[in-house]
C-alpha cells in the first residue's frame, strides 16, 4: 500500500486481566482466599469496575475438591482454563500435571480447556508439545505475556513463529503467548 509502518493502521489493543486460581502459599489444600466472601467481593469489584472479563486459570485439583469456583465468580463472565493438576512446582508441565488437570476440568466445566498456564510460568518444549497433542489452543506460561523477542529459544521451537508474532490459525501447536492469547 506504500504507507509507511508509522502510517499504518494498527490493530486496537484490548486489555486483559488474567487471575491463577490455586493454593494458598504453594500447599495443597489451603483455600482462604477463594473461601472468605469479602476478599472475593473485593476481587469481584475489581474486575467488574474495569469492565473487562478475566481469564482465571484454575488448578484441576480444586475442582475434584468442589470448591465453589464458579459460585465465587458469578456475575463477572469469568473464561476459565486449566493452570495444572496441583500445582506441583517440581513437574509444572509434565504430561501426568496436563492430563489429570484437564480430564478434572472437562468433568468440572463440560468441555476440555483451551488455554494452559503452568505453576510459576515455567513450560518446557516437553510441556508445549503436550498441550499441542492434547489439542490446546494456547500457553500463557511464559512471563511477561507479550511477543517475545525472536531470538527466544521458546519462541523458535513453536510452529508458526518467526516473521510474525502469531502462529499460523491453522496450526494445531499453542500460539506463541500473547497478551492477546488469554482474551476472548
Amino acid at each position: 500500500l506504500g504507507l509507511s509502518r508509522r502510517d499504518r493502521p494498527r490493530p486496537a489493543r484490548r486489555p486483559c486481566f488474567t487471575n491463577d486460581l490455586e493454593p494458598d502459599f504453594l500447599s495443597e489444600d489451603s483455600h482462604e482466599v477463594l473461601l472468605d466472601a469479602g476478599r472475593m467481593e473485593r476481587l469481584r469489584r475489581f474486575f467488574t469496575g474495569h469492565a473487562i472479563p478475566p481469564t482465571v486459570f484454575v488448578v484441576g485439583r480444586m475442582l475434584e475438591q468442589a470448591l465453589p469456583v464458579r459460585e465465587r465468580f458469578a456475575g463477572i463472565d469469568a473464561e476459565f482454563e486449566l493452570h495444572s493438576w496441583s500445582h506441583r512446582v517440581d513437574a509444572p508441565d509434565s504430561e501426568e500435571e496436563i492430563v489429570r488437570g484437564a480430564e478434572a476440568f472437562e468433568r468440572y466445566f463440560g468441555r476440555p480447556p483451551r488455554g494452559y498456564r503452568a505453576p510459576l510460568g515455567r513450560i518446557s518444549a516437553a510441556g508445549i508439545a503436550t498441550l499441542a497433542r492434547l489439542g490446546f489452543a494456547y500457553d500463557a506460561s511464559v512471563f511477561p505475556t507479550r511477543p517475545p523477542a525472536t531470538t527466544s529459544p521458546l519462541f523458535r521451537r513453536l510452529p508458526g513463529a518467526g516473521a510474525s508474532s502469531r502462529a499460523s490459525s491453522r496450526s494445531r501447536s499453542p500460539s506463541p503467548p500473547l497478551s492477546a492469547s488469554s482474551c476472548r
